[in-house]
C-alpha cells in the first residue's frame, strides 16, 4: 500500500519549550498531518468525512467498512483525549481569533521624511518587522500563525488566551522599533508612529472570509475611524447569541487597555467576579435607557452591582475592580454601561475558555495552520477550519 504523502505542521512556541523537534519518529510526524477537523468529535462522524474529502462510497459495503473505520477512529479519539486528560492536556479549544493590525497615517509619515536616507531606514525598519518581530512574537512567543506580514501590515491566526497580550505587544514592539531607529522627518526631528488593530474572535466553523473582513473592519471602521487610531477593536462573533463590538484607545489612565481587560478576566476565573456581571450591566442600562444620566451615577450603579457580585471575602477588591471597569467603560466617548458589558462579557468568555484548557500541539494544526507565507487572497466559501493548510516557513 502506497504511504500517503505527509504534511507535518511545525510549532517553534512548543518545540523552543521542550528542546525537541515534535517531528522525530513516524508517529509524531503521522499526528501533526492529521487534519485538526477530526479531534472534534462533532466533525469525526461518517458523513462529515465523506462530504469533507470527497470519498466516494458506491457500494454497501463500502459504506459499512468506512462506518467501521469511523468507529474506531472517534474510540482512538476518546482514549487520546482521556490519556491527554490525565496529563492535565485539555480538550482542542474550537475559538481562535483573527488579528488584522495596520499603521496609522503611513502615507503622511512618508511624506514627512527628511530625505532618501530616512526613507531608506524606514522601509528597513518596517522590512526588519514583518521578516523578525512578527514572526517571534507570535509563532515563537506565542502559539499563533502568521498569515500576512508586510511592514506594518500583519494578518494573524491566535489563540483565544493570547490575543490580547499579542496584539498589546506586536504594536509595543513596532513603535519601540521605530523609535529606536530615529528616523528623521523634514523638520530633523525623530517620527514616531502608532498603529490600529482589529480583534474578531470566531468559532472554527466560521467562515474565514467573513472573519477576516470582521477582523479588518474592526480595525479599520471602529478602531480608526471611531476611536481615533492609536486604538484597539474587537468584534465577538460566538457561534450562539449576538455578536459584540468594543473598542478603545491603547492606553486608559496610563495603563494599557489590555492590562484591565486581563485583570477583569482574572477576576472572572478565579471566583472573585461573578459570571452574572454582564447580565447586571444589561440590565442597568436598559433601565436606564432613555434619560440623560451622569458618570457619576453610572458608576455608582456599577459599585452597587460589583458589591453584590463580587465574593463576600474579597470585597477589598471592589474598588480596584471598579477602577478597572470605569477604564472600560470608556465614558469619555459616552458608550458608558453598554461598553462596559461588551468588555466584561469578552473577559468572561476568556476565563471560561482557559479554565477549558488552551490549545496544545493536539489542536493547534487545527487552529493555526497558515504559514507565514500564505497569500490574503482567500477561496470563496472557506471556513476557518479548511483554510490552514501550509507547509511550515
Amino acid at each position: 500500500m502506497k504511504r500517503r504523502q505527509l504534511n507535518p505542521e511545525h510549532f517553534p512556541y512548543i518545540e523552543m519549550r521542550l528542546g525537541v523537534s515534535l517531528a522525530d519518529g513516524d508517529i509524531a510526524l503521522e499526528f501533526l498531518s492529521i487534519d485538526g477537523d477530526y479531534l472534534f468529535e462533532d466533525t469525526l462522524i461518517a458523513k462529515t468525512i465523506a462530504e469533507y474529502s470527497g470519498r466516494g462510497l458506491a457500494s454497501d459495503a463500502e459504506r459499512r467498512i468506512f462506518k467501521q473505520q469511523v468507529a474506531a477512529a472517534r474510540q482512538a479519539l476518546v482514549e487520546l483525549t482521556g490519556a491527554a486528560a490525565a496529563l492535565d492536556m485539555a480538550r482542542p479549544q474550537p475559538y481562535l481569533v483573527i488579528l488584522s493590525m495596520d499603521g496609522d497615517h503611513m502615507g503622511d509619515v512618508l511624506s514627512s521624511l527628511l530625505d532618501a536616507e530616512q526613507h531608506h531606514n524606514f522601509s528597513l525598519a518596517l522590512s526588519d518587522f514583518a521578516r523578525e518581530d512578527v514572526h517571534h512574537i507570535i509563532e515563537d512567543e506565542h502559539l499563533g500563525r502568521v498569515v500576512y506580514a508586510g511592514g506594518d501590515d500583519v494578518l494573524a491566526l491566535l489563540p483565544i488566551r493570547d490575543a490580547l497580550q499579542v496584539a498589546e505587544e506586536l504594536r509595543r514592539r513596532f513603535t519601540a522599533l521605530i523609535d529606536e531607529r530615529k528616523i528623521l522627518d523634514i523638520k530633523k526631528s525623530p517620527i514616531s508612529v502608532t498603529v490600529s488593530t482589529g480583534l474578531a474572535y470566531v468559532h472554527y466553523t466560521h467562515d474565514l472570509q467573513d472573519a477576516v473582513r470582521a477582523a479588518n473592519d474592526a480595525q479599520k471602521h471602529i478602531a480608526k475611524k471611531r476611536y481615533g487610531r492609536n486604538a484597539i477593536s474587537v468584534k465577538f462573533l460566538r457561534r450562539s447569541g449576538e455578536p459584540r463590538n468594543m473598542g478603545h484607545k491603547w492606553d486608559v489612565g496610563g495603563q494599557p487597555l489590555v492590562d484591565h481587560v486581563l485583570t477583569v478576566k482574572d477576576a472572572f476565573a478565579d471566583g472573585t467576579l461573578s459570571r452574572n456581571l454582564p447580565y447586571d450591566l444589561a440590565q442597568a442600562d436598559y433601565s436606564l435607557r432613555g434619560g440623560i444620566v451622569p458618570e457619576e451615577a453610572c458608576l455608582a450603579e456599577i459599585s452597587r452591582l460589583l458589591k453584590r457580585r463580587v465574593a463576600e471575602d474579597k470585597q477589598d477588591q471592589v474598588p480596584g475592580l471598579l477602577a478597572h471597569i470605569e477604564a472600560l467603560a470608556g465614558f469619555k466617548f459616552q458608550y458608558g454601561l453598554p461598553l462596559a458589558q461588551n468588555w466584561l462579557e469578552l473577559a468572561r468568555f476568556i476565563a471560561q475558555k482557559e479554565q477549558a484548557g488552551g490549545p496544545g500541539m493536539r489542536s493547534a494544526r487545527r487552529m493555526y495552520g497558515c504559514s507565514g507565507t500564505a497569500s490574503r487572497s482567500l477561496p470563496a466559501k472557506t471556513t476557518v477550519r479548511t483554510a490552514c493548510s501550509r507547509p511550515h516557513r
